[in-house]
């Protein structure tokens, strides 16, 4: 959803935002449609990380309880 995003790769921050915001519509969706059929509300969560390399900057984005951290042995 992010790099197909219209966005994407000129402006990675908005196209970031505008992909989790897509993500969350689709599972709400996804979540109703499937109460409707099975009369039963699935209130689980969701939780993402996103790490994206555009040139020479590493952008990187989280939603819920995610972390990510990068590293390499040469500092």
């Amino acid at each position: 959803m992010i790099i197909k995003d219209i966005n994407f790769p000129w402006d990675p921050v908005q196209a970031i935002q505008n992909g989790f915001d897509l993500a969350e519509r689709e599972f709400i969706k996804l979540v109703s449609d499937n109460a409707l059929k099975n009369d039963h509300v699935d209130r689980s969560g969701s939780c993402a990380i996103v790490i994206i390399i555009v040139g020479d900057i590493c952008y990187v984005a989280n939603v819920g309880d995610s972390r990510a951290i990068i590293s390499s042995s040469h500092g």
